[in-house]
Formats: C-alpha cells, sequence, structure tokens
C-alpha cells in the first residue's frame, strides 16, 4: 500500500496537468503534515486575478456554505501584509506567520484569524514561496488546528520536502494551462510547445515525441532512438546517465523517489550549441493516451532553433534596458559578443559589458541557463 508521501507527491505531479487536481494534492499534504488547510496562489505578473487559486477542502466547505463570500468582502484586506512579506520571501524559505511582521497576539485577536479558527479549524500557519521568476509569483500557505502552539522545526522540515516538487509541478503547469485553454488538450497536442519533448515511460521507452523533438532527432547530432525506441547519446556515459536519470524521474512520478528535476547539456558531434535537456515527472491524470503513465518528460532545447522565443517581452520583465534586450535577442540565437558587436555597431567592451549586465539581472551566468529561464518565463507555443 502506498503510503500518503507517495500519494502527495503523484497527487502533486497529477496537478501539472489537470489544474483541478490542486486541491487533492494540498488536501494529500494536508493531511501529510497534520494540518488544517492549505492554500495555493499562481498570478501571472501584470494581470489578475489569479490563474491558479487552489484550495484545501477547508476552504471549499467555507466557500459552498456561503461564508468564504463574507470573508472575501469583509475580512480579506488583512492578507495583503502577509502577502506582500511572502512575496520578499527566498525561494525554499519557510516562514511562521507569527514571524511575518504582526505579532503571534495580534494576529489571534483579529477578526480574520478568528473567524478562520471558527470556520475553517485553523490558526496557525506556514507561508513559502516557490519559484524565483518575473514572468509570475506563487506562494502557498499551510494551516494548522488551533490546539497547536507552535508549529515545530520537525514540520517545517518535513514541508521542505515537498517544496522542490509544488515548485516544478506550478513551473510546468504554466505551459499545461496554455495548452489546455488553447487546444482542450495537454499531452495530445505536444506540437503546439516549440521545443523537444518526449514523453518517456520508466524504461525509457519513447512513446510520444512532438514535432520539434523529432526534428532533432533527424539532426542524428548526438541524439538518436534506439531500436527499442530510448533515447541513445553519442557519448556512451552520458547516455547511461540519461537513461537512469529517466528511470529515477519516473520513479518520482510514482512516489517512489524523491527527485523533482534533472538538467544536462548534451555535446553535439558538429560542434554547434550543446542541447540543453531537462527530465521531470509527468503522469497522464487526463488519461488522454489511454495509459494513464506515471513518467518522465525530457525537454529538449536545441539553442541553435531558437526563434519562437519572445526576448522583447522577456526583457520588460527582466527590467532590462531597449539595447540589452536587442543584444539579449542576440544573445539567445547564438551569436558570440564579438558578432554581436559587429551587428549592433559598437565596439567589443559595449556589447561584453551588456551581456554581462544582462546575466546579472536574470541571475545567470552563461547562455544555456539564459535560454532555459527564458522558456520557463515565456513558454514558446503557439
Amino acid at each position: 500500500m502506498k503510503n500518503i508521501h507517495s500519494e502527495t507527491i503523484e497527487k502533486i505531479y497529477d496537478a501539472a496537468v489537470k489544474q483541478s487536481e490542486w486541491q487533492f494534492a494540498i488536501d494529500n499534504l494536508v493531511r501529510q503534515m497534520g494540518a488544517s488547510s492549505g492554500a495555493l496562489l499562481v498570478r501571472e505578473l501584470g494581470s489578475a486575478p489569479y490563474s491558479v487559486n487552489a484550495l484545501s477542502s477547508a476552504y471549499l466547505n467555507m466557500i459552498q456554505s456561503g461564508k468564504a463570500q463574507y470573508y472575501l468582502e469583509n475580512l480579506s484586506r488583512y492578507e495583503a501584509v502577509q502577502w506582500d512579506f511572502i512575496g520578499r520571501m527566498k525561494i525554499g524559505e519557510i516562514e511562521r506567520d507569527e514571524n511575518m511582521g504582526v505579532e503571534k497576539e495580534v494576529l489571534d485577536q483579529r477578526e480574520d484569524y478568528i473567524f478562520l479558527k471558527e470556520n475553517a479549524g485553523m490558526q496557525r500557519r506556514l507561508a513559502f514561496r516557490l519559484n524565483e521568476n518575473r514572468g509570475w509569483f506563487d506562494g502557498m500557505t499551510i494551516g494548522f488546528p488551533p490546539h497547536v502552539g507552535r508549529i515545530s522545526g520537525a514540520k517545517i522540515a518535513e514541508l521542505s520536502l515537498f517544496l522542490p516538487h509544488l515548485a516544478k509541478s506550478v513551473e510546468l503547469s504554466r505551459t499545461f494551462r496554455i495548452l489546455q485553454e488553447r487546444y482542450g488538450a495537454v499531452l495530445a497536442v505536444l506540437d503546439k510547445v516549440k521545443i523537444g519533448l518526449f514523453l518517456s515511460l520508466e524504461n525509457g521507452e519513447i512513446i510520444v515525441a512532438n514535432s520539434e523533438a523529432q526534428r532533432i532527432l533527424a539532426l542524428q547530432d548526438g541524439l538518436t532512438l534506439t531500436s527499442g525506441n530510448q533515447l541513445l547519446l553519442r557519448d556512451s556515459d552520458q547516455s547511461a546517465q540519461l537513461k537512469s536519470q529517466i528511470s529515477e524521474i519516473a520513479q518520482t512520478a510514482k512516489g517512489e523517489a524523491d527527485t523533482a528535476q534533472h538538467v544536462l547539456q548534451l555535446q553535439r558531434p558538429s560542434l554547434a550549441h550543446p542541447f540543453l535537456v531537462e527530465v521531470a515527472p509527468v503522469r497522464d491524470s487526463n488519461n488522454e493516451l489511454d495509459t494513464g503513465i506515471s513518467g518522465a518528460l525530457v525537454i529538449v532545447v536545441d539553442p541553435e532553433n531558437s526563434d519562437e522565443l519572445n526576448a522583447t517581452v522577456f526583457g520588460s520583465l527582466y527590467g532590462l534596458t531597449k539595447a540589452e534586450t536587442e543584444v539579449c535577442d542576440l544573445l539567445i540565437r547564438g551569436f558570440q559578443t564579438g558578432e554581436i558587436s559587429d551587428i549592433r555597431g559598437t565596439v567589443f567592451s559595449t556589447a561584453k559589458n551588456q551581456i554581462a549586465a544582462i546575466y546579472l539581472k536574470t541571475g545567470n551566468r552563461r547562455r544555456g541557463d539564459l535560454i532555459r529561464l527564458v522558456i520557463k518565463t515565456l513558454p514558446p507555443i503557439v
């Protein structure tokens, strides 16, 4: 029999593909933690309302009874200070509510806390962020019943184990949500995503490869398929490494391992820029493929084919100047510093300084990481 930990991990990755699964994922997490409630908010920056507003059963019971409307209209204003605090937290931090700018004694006498204690069975809370990305904001709270006077360090340590999985699922769900909204499906319409996507079983067998993935295979530039439909790399050591990573990640999707992602670069015989590879858990929660699989999504980016990446919007999100945005566009398309200076009619040192400024503002050190960030921020979907 699977334990709650396994069920929670499974549900978290179900939610990446199917938004409505977030309630069940949070309910599982709440039970695992001995808590009483949980809430996840995800907002695309510059937009309202939240694109994901997932609540555990305790909150939903309030909605069904009509009490949530009273809370939203009269008491939700109190949350602003805490959500503001969450927005400034570092990724990986988990904070107790009494350490978020308002003293515990004040919180417990505040009418919103009294209301939630009486109607949702919660009092003390933990709060945290999941992803550091200028394209969206996400935050989550876990509430504990009134008899929990102070949430222990052991509980915080236990919760921290789930954070990488929640973060990865939220990240993946942004792409999958767009596919669902535009095309009414996710795994069945991966051709709409303009990066290479392979859907793999635990044994490494590829059961879906989108159009860009097939184009990459056709290059025969260090990445091919075996007769058993498994990914084969030119470098035998890397090939074995990727196979092992796929197996481990697929086990995570089944709740049997604890790795949220693997990242690597694949060198190419042509000496073109290396393929950028990420392996993440995926579950066919909508049963679109009639398999109900728990497997791995192998994401392969060809830096030589980056025309779909939107440097203009990315630049505005990350505070790049107009000149830096133009340089960023050339950089992600593979041009070197000297080529960029020639194209833009500047001296070499100017281009070099602009590239350094781009890396500083985006928190990256190399082109491959910058490309990954652009794709995560603005998934290339047609």
